[in-house]
């Protein structure tokens, strides 16, 4: 479920959006344990990371590429038009299975 926490005067600002909630929660742990960090909302799928990006215009969204829904890849240049001072980062992990 999506979740904005509440807001403070830390100068970087976050966005997270991932499906995997403990995946989401282990990254706020370590962004907020520097003072100035901030998550401000949390997104299961791309199209509430979109609607969070508009609205906080975070520094920093941190966008899991393979949620359900509409693709995050396709995404991406409407969160750069709307809020251009945002800047993305995908932390991201594959598995490859050997034969």
């Amino acid at each position: 479920m999506p979740t904005e926490p509440e807001q403070n005067d830390a100068s970087v600002t976050v966005v997270l959006a991932d499906d995997h909630v403990i995946v989401r929660d282990g990254i706020r742990m370590v962004l907020e344990s520097e003072p100035d960090i901030q998550v401000v909302a949390e997104a299961g799928t791309a199209e509430d990371a979109a609607r969070y990006v508009l609205g906080h215009k975070p520094s920093i969204l941190v966008l899991d590429l393979n949620m359900p829904g509409e693709s995050s890849l396709d995404l991406i240049p409407s969160i750069l038009e709307t809020s251009p001072g945002t800047r993305i980062t995908s932390p991201s992990t594959s598995v490859i299975q050997s034969r």
